[in-house]
């Protein structure tokens, strides 16, 4: 359980230096918040009439 913290925040810590770059990185969106924010993001880019 406390490696599975630590692979989390270790993600987030991913996920939040690469934002500026990779907005939607497989390897950074692994958790359901991520997954969640990155569908929405590529939506709203491929889908911007919507």
């Amino acid at each position: 359980m406390n490696s599975m913290l630590q692979i989390m925040q270790q993600k987030k810590k991913n996920f939040d230096t690469d934002w500026s770059k990779n907005v939607c990185d497989i390897s950074t969106c692994l958790s359901a918040d991520f997954l969640n924010l990155c569908f929405l993001n590529f939506s709203e880019g491929e889908s911007g009439h919507r």
